[in-house]
């Protein structure tokens, strides 16, 4: 967890980490209290998150002369409602991440991909954890099987035109049929294929 990406760059000299405390151990989470100094020499207290590094898939099904992003309908508790997302899941202990992004493509979605691409890494909440998200697009869908979910996982695979998502989320146009994105990992998708497919912002 204490590997840098390249964009991160070193503290100033007055940073410093005084203390760190675990102040609660989850079964995935855990929740440290650190006092610090920070780089403008100020002292503070900060409650930082630690969980397992994630994946994000990006996956892209042609059929024909149409290309379909596969996403998923889930329930999410803290919502109290279900949004659209791409796959995505959190990292086994020793597992790698396309290795884990093959394993959660499969499992939550049925598909496999003959074709896979790293896209980018990120840290996707860089104000309260250092947990890193690959992101992976896979392409050459091939159904596989049936989804293998975890008993709390409720959720549905939908193919939504990916045309009319970039149509809608990217150049801000009003397509009948599109659902709305609220998840933040899945707009990055979204951008990531309009700039790949040679649409941008209007």
């Amino acid at each position: 967890m204490t590997s840098r990406l390249p964009g991160v760059r070193e503290p100033e000299d007055a940073y410093r980490l005084h203390e760190r405390d675990l102040i609660h151990h989850g079964s995935i989470f855990r929740v440290f209290l650190e006092r610090v100094t920070m780089p403008n020499g100020v002292e503070t207290e900060q409650e930082v998150l630690e969980y397992p590094c994630s994946v994000s898939v990006i996956p892209v099904l042609e059929t024909g002369d149409v290309a379909q992003l596969v996403l998923l309908e889930q329930f999410r508790n803290p919502l109290r409602g279900s949004i659209h997302e791409i796959p995505a899941g959190m990292m086994e202990a020793g597992e790698e991440p396309l290795a884990c992004a093959r394993r959660e493509l499969a499992e939550e979605t049925g598909y496999v991909a003959g074709r896979w691409t790293h896209v980018t890494t990120v840290h996707p909440t860089p104000g309260i954890s250092a947990s890193r998200m690959v992101y992976f697009l896979a392409e050459e869908l091939e159904a596989a099987g049936e989804q293998r979910l975890e008993p709390t996982e409720c959720l549905q695979v939908v193919h939504v035109p990916l045309d009319g998502l970039i149509d809608r989320h990217v150049h801000g146009r009003d397509v009948p049929g599109i659902p709305d994105i609220v998840d933040a990992k899945t707009h990055i998708a979204i951008y990531y294929l309009a700039a790949i497919r040679g649409g941008r912002p209007a």
